[in-house]
Formats: C-alpha cells, structure tokens, sequence
C-alpha cells in the first residue's frame, strides 16, 4: 500500500515538470491558481509524511519542491526556512512542558546554529543555482 502512495505522488508530481516540459523554461499551459492548489495538496501530503517519518517540514521540501515545481530555488530555499522555523516553533512549547527539550542547552545550540545558518546562506547564495540544485539531489 505504502508503495502505490509514493509511485502515485511521484507520478503526480512528474506530470507537470517533466511531461509539460517546465525544466526547459517552457511554458507548461497550467495556469498559476493550478500551481497554487498543486503546491498546497503536494505540502499537506508531504507534511503528514514527515510527521510519521520523524523528519522536519523542511527536509523533504527543498528538494521535491526544487526538483518537480517550476520555481526558482532561492524562493523554495527561502520558504523551506519558514517552514522548518515553524515546525520548530510549534513543536518547542510542547516539549519543554514534557521536559524533553533544556532550555538552558537549547539557547547555547540555537545561536551556533543561527551563526552558522547565516554563513552557510550567504555561502548557499553565492553559489549557481545549478550546483546547488546538484548538491540538494545529491544529499537527499
């Protein structure tokens, strides 16, 4: 069963990039609101897959969204940051009530990371699209 969900999602998700032929900057005849309500039903599937996966909002979006959509990665990166930022945020509150997460290691953690998140922007940034897009493939 698991199996015919993912075959029928890439299938969904192949249609529009590759039989339309939107890689090549070509037009693909949908019109934007299509866009739109592809965009919100392949997030909300994919959220509740990253829920059961265990895995942040942001892991599996960059690359689906990059690889099979007709958007431009710095807006995908960009928006990808919102979305792990807010599944982080919402899962924060919870956690310190469970006493699963320290505040007191988190402050330190969260700061290296912003640090960190800052440089490897300005450096994601500074890079072609087309080897960020490789490297994205690669890693996931």
């Amino acid at each position: 069963m698991k199996r015919w969900i993912f075959v029928s999602l890439v299938a969904m998700l192949l249609v529009p990039r590759v039989v339309l032929g939107a890689e090549s900057g070509v037009s693909t005849g949908m019109a934007w609101w299509g866009w739109v309500i592809l965009l919100f039903v392949v997030t909300f599937a994919m959220g509740i897959v990253a829920v059961l996966g265990g895995v942040g909002g942001g892991v599996p979006f960059v690359p689906i969204i990059s690889g099979f959509f007709p958007f431009h990665l710095d807006f995908v990166r960009g928006a990808g940051l919102l979305v792990a930022l807010s599944g982080a945020l919402a899962a924060g509150p919870g956690l310190l009530k469970l006493n699963i997460a320290s505040l007191r290691l988190a402050i330190p953690v969260a700061l290296i990371a912003s640090f960190c998140s800052i440089i490897g922007a300005m450096i994601g940034l500074a890079l072609p699209t087309k080897i960020v897009q490789t490297a994205l493939g690669a890693t996931y």
